[in-house]
């Protein structure tokens, strides 16, 4: 039966993503540098920009290059925002519970160690998971396995887990599950592959920061109609 263990200080990802005007605010400014970018190319291509025909030959290399590293940190930032910042422990008896009443799901393994820990082996491990909805959440976690379970772990494989419903990632290793139970009806390489990969972190996009994208391609276009 797994156990997680020893925490790592740090802000776990659910409370971080907790602050939805923040996220937002990166949303924003994805949108703002790519309206500009995009809108600025559709412009030069029908003739020369009025406000860069005038600028000094720096002026027009910084105009052009802040929408491109705006993209870049906005881009960066908001990818930095789904990743978890600390291992996540769960009690022995919380583990049970999950193993239990946890909701099915898939994990594929992205990185995992393993060390021996008396009869026992100490697994840290980080992880893809999918949820029944679709929904795609990664997972840094400390497991605490019996050696036949470890040996089980590779990375790059699915594996079956268990989700806490109220914090999807704290979850644990189903050792009990029956593997083909848990991917009935999914397309397990589908679901991992790029595309699948991409498809779910569009579907776990909220819509306030659909809103805010929207808001900031608008003012990127605004921005250079107007200049």
């Amino acid at each position: 039966m797994p156990e997680l263990v020893r925490p790592v200080a740090g802000t776990p990802a659910p409370r971080r993503r907790e602050a939805p005007l923040g996220r937002a605010a990166l949303w924003f400014c994805l949108g703002l540098g790519a309206g500009i970018l995009v809108c600025a190319v559709l412009v030069a291509l029908s003739g020369p920009i009025r406000f860069l025909a005038e600028a000094s030959p720096g002026v027009r290399v910084l105009a052009l290059a802040w929408p491109v590293v705006l993209i870049a940190a906005a881009a960066s930032l908001l990818h930095a925002g789904t990743m978890a910042a600390c291992d996540i422990a769960v009690p022995r008896a919380e583990a049970e519970t999950l193993l239990r009443t946890g909701a099915a799901g898939l994990a594929r393994i992205r990185r995992v160690h393993v060390e021996r820990l008396g009869s026992q082996r100490l697994v840290r491990i980080a992880l893809d998971a999918r949820r029944r909805s679709g929904c795609a959440l990664r997972s840094r976690l400390t497991w605490l396995l019996e050696p036949l379970d470890a040996e089980m772990l590779a990375r790059g494989s699915v594996i079956p887990v268990r989700f806490d419903a109220a914090a999807p990632q704290r979850m644990v290793f189903d050792v009990r599950a029956d593997s083909r139970e848990h991917a009935a009806g999914i397309d397990v390489e589908e679901e991992f592959s790029p595309r699948g990969i991409l498809r779910a972190r569009l579907r776990s996009v909220r819509a306030s920061s659909c809103a805010a994208l929207a808001l900031g391609l608008a003012v990127g276009a605004a921005t250079v109609l107007a200049g």
